[in-house]
């Protein structure tokens, strides 16, 4: 069985993360890890990334070490994962809102949705509210990296949505960036307006 790895300082644990964030977006995790992610889940919202070890996570899950290593080589590889699906649920959601042939209406409300999932996340509290080292090191040096790459990801999205007519017409790119600077904004400091009711007055506007 593979010896546990020395658990990384959290600069390390976060760079790590951050590298593999601005590189690319992992494939779409498989189902069968499902059990693997809602555990490293709950093991990042209890110790933070830089304290959760595979010992930690094996045990939630009820296993042997060996047996998460044959999933997952490390914490920080179990995080990526993790966020990828976390992701990707949300982009299958903007698609299923585009393909249903919603109106402006509905990206608003989704976006509003996406805010408040992000922002109460246990993952995600526990960065934003115990680790804010991390956050001000991603907020400082990475913030527009990582909208960047979040707009690009989404910006054929939101050609589509153009081109069936549910959003007006513009530069799907611009769209993109500067709903996800809005979006990431509104995670960061929460506005104290209900969020839709925000979202539809600011956004509205712009999307009919």
């Amino acid at each position: 069985m593979p010896s546990e790895p020395a658990t990384q300082d959290s600069t390390s644990a976060s760079r790590d993360l951050l590298v593999g964030l601005l590189t690319q977006l992992p494939e779409r995790p498989a189902s069968v890890l499902d059990r693997a992610l809602d555990a490293t889940g709950t093991c990042l919202a209890r110790h933070g990334l830089a304290r959760t070890s595979m010992t930690d996570i094996a045990r939630e899950m009820g296993v042997a070490r060996s047996t998460l290593y044959r999933q997952f080589s490390s914490v920080e590889q179990a995080a990526w994962a993790l966020l990828a699906r976390e992701s990707y649920r949300f982009f299958d959601a903007f698609g299923e809102v585009v393909a249903g042939g919603g109106g402006p209406e509905a990206v608003v409300d989704l976006a509003a949705q996406f805010v408040r999932f992000a922002s109460t996340h246990p993952v995600m509290a526990r960065l934003l509210h115990d680790e804010p080292d991390f956050v001000g090191r991603v907020v400082s040096f990475h913030f527009a990296e990582l909208v960047d790459y979040a707009a690009a990801v989404v910006t054929p999205v939101v050609a589509t949505a153009m081109e069936t007519g549910m959003i007006s017409r513009r530069d799907p790119a611009r769209l993109a960036q500067w709903m996800g600077r809005v979006v990431a904004i509104c995670i960061l400091a929460p506005p104290e307006d209900e969020l839709e009711d925000l979202f539809r007055e600011m956004l509205l506007p712009l999307l009919h």
